[in-house]
């Protein structure tokens, strides 16, 4: 790990946090309470560190204890050994239980350690682990970089906000009254990108895009992350920034190559692995699960859900639930699906209620003709949007749904029709 990051910082240690917490509530003070940020002259996500126990600037961690009230900061301070690597998880989750995903761990390592690839996507529908994913490859090439941050855009943060924190943590030295244009902030991350090798991750890309357009546009206001995104893949480097989205970015798209340092990797469901899921559940009748697994194509996240359901209705019993003779949609799943639809344009909520309709894969002339009213390049494109969502299957020309999707949208049809 570079000696860079580990020049004038200073963390808290376990005892001195405590001080400090009874220090801030003698003040009134929230964890992150604005007043103390000024106070301190430190920004929000630095006193996020600061109560984590991450290396933060040495003068911001005095600033925020001196804001309290405690003088001798060196009480309140924690030894940092030189070997310790540098990273900051943030909100990541838990990988400690992590079902397969040799190959994918094995092909992404090797385009980040390996073949240094400045720009990598992980995409893919939402709860088929690309979460999980990105923090259990992060965690296992850590040792190739010399730091690695692992951030979520779930509340869709401005990207000063992201471009601040990273550089609070990727420039301990920078000084406090340093240029807060957006640009210039871009152009010091990419110094350092260039000067060490961090690993930055972005997950839960897809909250800052719009929802009712076609796929990978951007919300208003966040159309400069796409700027982060070409400028990191287009600059020279020895860094990589992963991003996991539920939707395609165009960006990458753009950029990507098989031979290129930008590349993107569709995360699908897992195959037999997903029985140590059911088995964790303690499903019963095992033969019956490679068919509830195809169903719900591997999905993690829908197979813990329908797994509950069985449990609690069936008893476990697999082959009882799937006598049923549909594809159970319950409530949780159905919740799921609707997220996902509703980001959907005009155009693609047609599309994908023609395929249910049919029951069957669709080809593209037989699509078209139903949909005539659009033009050719308008259809096209809400087509190419559904597959970036990867909501719609592709196969020998044809098209279709995953089948829990299919029977979602089936009882919407039916419904509209009653």
């Amino acid at each position: 790990m570079s000696s860079f990051f580990k020049t004038n910082v200073l963390r808290a240690s376990p005892q001195g946090l405590e001080i400090v917490d009874c220090a801030r509530k003698k003040k009134g003070w929230k964890k992150t309470s604005a007043t103390w940020c000024e106070k301190a002259r430190a920004t929000e996500a630095t006193l996020k560190r600061f109560w984590r126990g991450i290396p933060i600037r040495q003068d911001a961690f005095i600033g925020i204890c001196q804001a309290v009230g405690i003088m001798d900061w060196k009480q309140i301070a924690d030894a940092i050994p030189e070997t310790e690597p540098n990273v900051d998880w943030g909100e990541a989750p838990d990988v400690t239980v992590f079902y397969g995903r040799e190959r994918e761990l094995a092909i992404l390592e090797q385009w980040l350690v390996t073949e240094h690839c400045r720009l990598v996507a992980l995409s893919g529908m939402g709860g088929i682990g690309k979460t999980a994913l990105s923090v259990k490859l992060a965690k296992q090439v850590q040792q190739n970089f010399d730091c690695v941050i692992w951030r979520s855009l779930h509340q869709a943060p401005p990207l000063q906000y992201i471009l601040s924190d990273w550089l609070d943590f990727l420039y301990p030295r920078r000084p406090n009254n340093c240029s807060t244009d957006i640009n210039d902030s871009l152009s010091l991350l990419l110094d350092c990108l260039r000067r060490h090798r961090c690993l930055l991750v972005l997950d839960n890309f897809e909250a800052i895009l719009r929802s009712g357009d076609f796929v990978g546009h951007y919300k208003e206001g966040y159309k400069i992350y796409g700027e982060l995104l070409k400028r990191v893949g287009e600059t020279q480097h020895q860094s990589c920034l992963l991003i996991a989205s539920r939707e395609k970015l165009r960006e990458i798209a753009l950029l990507e190559g098989e031979t290129l340092p930008i590349r993107s990797y569709q995360v699908e469901g897992l195959g037999e692995e997903a029985r140590e899921i059911l088995k964790e559940k303690n499903l019963l009748q095992p033969e019956k699960w490679a068919t509830l697994i195809n169903i719900y194509r591997g999905n993690p996240f829908m197979l813990k859900i329908v797994s509950a359901f069985i449990k609690e209705v069936f008893d476990g019993r697999v082959g009882d639930f799937l006598k049923l003779g549909t594809t159970q949609v319950t409530r949780d799943i159905s919740d799921f699906i609707e997220v996902h639809l509703e980001r959907l344009s005009e155009l693609e909520t047609k599309i994908i209620s023609r395929i249910a309709l049919e029951k069957a894969p669709v080809s593209l002339s037989d699509l078209q003709e139903s949909l005539s009213e659009h033009s050719l390049v308008e259809f096209s494109n809400a087509l190419a949007s559904l597959i970036g969502r990867s909501l719609v299957e592709k196969s020998a020309g044809c098209f279709a749904l995953q089948p829990v999707v299919m029977e979602y949208i089936s009882n919407l049809n039916t419904a509209e029709l009653d």
